[in-house]
């Protein structure tokens, strides 16, 4: 995306694992998003100025490249604190960054659960009032469904194969940085070159 000056404005992503030790055909659904998010960060669909931070309790720093935040996600480890806690921190970390950036928390869980419910929803209300974050909320595996219920306030989606989240979130940020618009448009020349070669 780009200002009004066709200046490209930055993503910034948090992201909340909230995991079970649970597994999907004998892979450790830690493991499987940690794949699916290596594998997005590997693609060409960030640009160099974005940034993404993974929650972990003790570190309140987001990397400056994509180096730093491989590392981070190859080292990291579930924690053990609240849900409603972890999006707050994260919330709190992304709304101290400059204002130049788009930022989004994404959390992915497969724990949510009817406990989870209240607390979730006076983060999202102190976000809405305040801090005006872009929330997305992914449920799969033994994801409590009454995650639904948050739709009026979150963009909530329920993966019904946790292996789809890579080519999801891929989708999204190329939406985000305007590489689709670029792909399609490259489609688009390459199959009008090919319909002049062949007339």
């Amino acid at each position: 995306m780009f200002d009004e000056f066709n200046r490209y404005i930055p993503l910034l992503l948090g992201i909340v694992f909230d995991c079970s030790e649970r597994q999907t055909n004998g892979i450790k659904n830690i493991t499987l998003l940690k794949n699916a998010l290596g594998e997005v960060l590997n693609t060409d669909c960030l640009e160099p100025e974005d940034r993404v931070y993974f929650f972990e309790p003790e570190i309140e720093v987001i990397p400056e490249r994509k180096g730093g935040t491989i590392q981070r996600l190859l080292s990291y480890k579930p924690s053990l604190v609240e849900l409603d806690m972890a999006i707050e921190q994260t919330i709190l970390l992304l709304a101290c960054e400059p204002e130049d950036f788009r930022r989004y928390v994404i959390v992915i869980t497969d724990k949510y659960g009817a406990k989870d419910e209240i607390p979730c929803k006076q983060i999202f209300n102190l976000n809405e009032a305040k801090f005006g974050v872009n929330l997305m909320l992914f449920g799969f595996g033994k994801c409590d469904k009454s995650i639904k219920t948050l739709k009026n306030q979150v963009d909530v989606t329920f993966l019904e194969d946790v292996t789809d989240l890579k080519d999801i979130l891929v989708n999204f940020v190329r939406k985000q940085t305007g590489k689709v618009d670029a792909k399609i448009k490259q489609l688009s020349q390459d199959e009008t070159k090919q319909q002049s070669s062949e007339e």
